[in-house]
């Protein structure tokens, strides 16, 4: 992992010798309307973005996150990503992402989960999942405009860059936010042998206590994944 220079811990990081504050994104989130008075394709972009820095999604990751093997217990989050691009001895496997409440409800990715299953919850549909026809998923992400048809993995990149580009010179192109958000939970105090690197990209190892807490927004926010066959 890069070197980092730190002026705002938790906040500042430097990505590819680029300084970032990710401040202007918590700022707008906290001055739009709450959850249930924002239009569902601005909260569907809001809970991308939550979801990639806090819980270290990709684009696709949250395309392939199943709601029906999802679920919350007590104030957790528990989304199941099946088939994502880890492996395990080269099998697929289902990966979930587990969050915690953030205490600053209008940043927290749980509470933007909650408000935005309130409105889809309704329409729920099971599709074939994109890398095996012979499985299926209920999406997490739809259509505002029809309900019944998934956002694919490409919106979600631009739902993501959306929010990204409140925080980024005009012309930069926003970087990953898996990047981004494991280096802020470096920068929060969790080890770096904790945070695994393979091939560009970053995962938690499955071996990390389940009570890990990773600052990525300012304010302690418990984040991790576990591996399932």
């Amino acid at each position: 992992m890069s070197a980092m220079e730190v002026n705002t811990p938790g906040r500042f990081v430097d990505t590819k010798h680029q300084i970032y504050s990710i401040d202007p994104v918590l700022t707008f989130f906290r001055s739009s309307p709450n959850n249930q008075a924002l239009p569902l394709t601005e909260l569907a972009k809001k809970l991308s973005w939550l979801l990639g820095v806090c819980g270290f999604m990709r684009p696709k990751d949250i395309f392939c996150t199943d709601i029906s093997k999802s679920d919350i217990v007590g104030d957790k989050l528990q989304l199941a990503v099946v088939f994502p691009k880890e492996k395990r001895g080269r099998k697929r496997i289902i990966k979930c992402v587990h969050l915690s409440r953030h205490k600053d409800l209008a940043i927290c990715p749980v509470q933007a989960y909650i408000d935005y299953r309130s409105r889809t919850k309704t329409a729920d549909i099971s599709v074939p999942h994109p890398k095996d026809k012979a499985h299926s998923i209920v999406p997490l992400l739809r259509n505002s405009r029809k309900l019944t048809e998934q956002v694919v993995s490409t919106t979600i990149s631009v739902y993501m860059n959306t929010i990204s580009r409140l925080f980024v010179p005009k012309g930069t192109r926003p970087p990953k936010l898996r990047a981004l958000g494991s280096t802020l939970a470096a920068m929060a105090g969790v080890l770096i042998p904790d945070i695994m690197i393979f091939e560009k990209h970053y995962r938690l190892s499955s071996v990390i206590s389940n009570n890990l807490s990773v600052s990525t927004l300012g304010i302690p926010l418990e984040s991790h994944m576990d591996m399932a066959p």
